[in-house]
């Protein structure tokens, strides 16, 4: 009873994840995005199918122009900057979780771990472990970033909240 207990946990905390990334997602277009363009109607036409990875590289794009135009404190750079590694790394991960065929193991010596199946160089595919530690990290991290998306301004001293 309890092994079938840890897989709805793992499940649940599966769906959490997917849903906060997505929402993210959706911040950084509407929240920042499109605000900044200043052309909302056309912007959202650009911005609105793009993949989290062009979603980022949009972001990290106008921070880079607004950087290159002395628009923002020179402290502020390198938050702006880690804000963007943040991101990337993230969805690094999140690609990691997602596009792997993954599985719940309810053999004795793994029960409850997450199994993902990754293609791996010069090998057909390996099983991959996917922790509840990462998925709460990942967890964690999305909603940190989501509250300082929705800021005005860059501020990592969030992530003690």
């Amino acid at each position: 009873m309890k092994n079938k207990q840890n897989i709805k946990i793992l499940y649940q905390k599966l769906g959490e994840f997917i849903t906060k990334f997505e929402c993210l997602i959706y911040a950084i277009k509407y929240v920042k995005l499109i605000p900044l363009s200043g052309l909302t109607d056309q912007a959202e036409i650009l911005v609105k199918n793009y993949t989290a990875k062009e979603t980022i590289d949009a972001l990290a794009m106008m921070i880079d122009l607004v950087i290159k135009n002395n628009l923002i404190e020179q402290e502020d750079t390198q938050l702006y900057k880690a804000l963007i590694n943040d991101l990337y790394e993230l969805n690094e991960k999140r690609n990691k979780i997602i596009h792997s065929l993954w599985t719940i193991s309810n053999s004795e010596n793994e029960k409850g771990k997450i199994l993902a199946l990754k293609p791996k160089r010069n090998k057909i595919f390996e099983w991959e472990e996917i922790d509840i530690n990462l998925l709460n990290e990942v967890i964690n991290k999305t909603e940190m970033l989501i509250k300082i998306i929705h800021k005005d301004k860059v501020n990592y001293k969030l992530a003690d909240t």
